[in-house]
């Protein structure tokens, strides 16, 4: 493998929440090479502007990663750390933050999440501005201290969410 790798995370999802096989991909021009990555550590590494099809990416160490830009739609992050990750302009699509992801403090300003579901996340201090989530799910997800614009979550399905000014919503419950 030569210098010029620029790695990106590409896994195929056999079921969405049972024991999905993760695959990693690096690219280098025209090569492909393929490895285990199930619950790696990627902590600082640059993803920006990957894009791919389908990804699990369940306990993943993505700690400080600069994923700006990349098309993570239809991906599962179960229990995944992704504090301070650096994920703006994101498209997060149909995609999972559950089961303990760990968001704080991640910057997820002008992020797409249409259909996207944050169960048992946690978003405090996270950066929202510009981002909106549409048709998705904010349930048993922390937000305390998170940066958003006003109707970020209008659509969504809120169920003891706890809101950044520190009271809980039960729209949907």
């Amino acid at each position: 493998m030569t210098s010029r790798l620029r790695p990106f995370i590409l896994v195929s999802t056999i079921a969405l929440l049972a024991s999905p096989l993760l695959h990693s991909m690096v690219r280098a021009q025209n090569q492909v090479a393929v490895f285990e990555c199930a619950g790696c550590s990627l902590r600082g590494a640059d993803l920006s502007a990957s894009a791919s099809q389908v990804r699990n990416l369940s306990g993943a160490m993505l700690r400080r990663a600069d994923l700006r830009g990349a098309n993570l739609s239809n991906v599962v992050f179960l229990g995944a750390d992704l504090s301070h990750a650096d994920l703006r302009d994101t498209v997060l699509n149909n995609t999972f933050f559950t089961g303990g992801a760990n968001l704080q403090a991640a910057d997820l300003r002008g992020a797409t999440m249409d259909g996207t579901f944050f169960t048992n996340a946690d978003l405090r201090n996270a950066d929202l501005r510009g981002a909106r989530l549409r048709n998705g799910s904010l349930e048993n997800t922390n937000l305390t201290g998170a940066q958003m614009d006003a109707g970020f979550e209008r659509g969504g399905f809120l169920c003891n969410t706890r809101m950044p000014d520190g009271r809980v919503r039960n729209d949907n419950c």
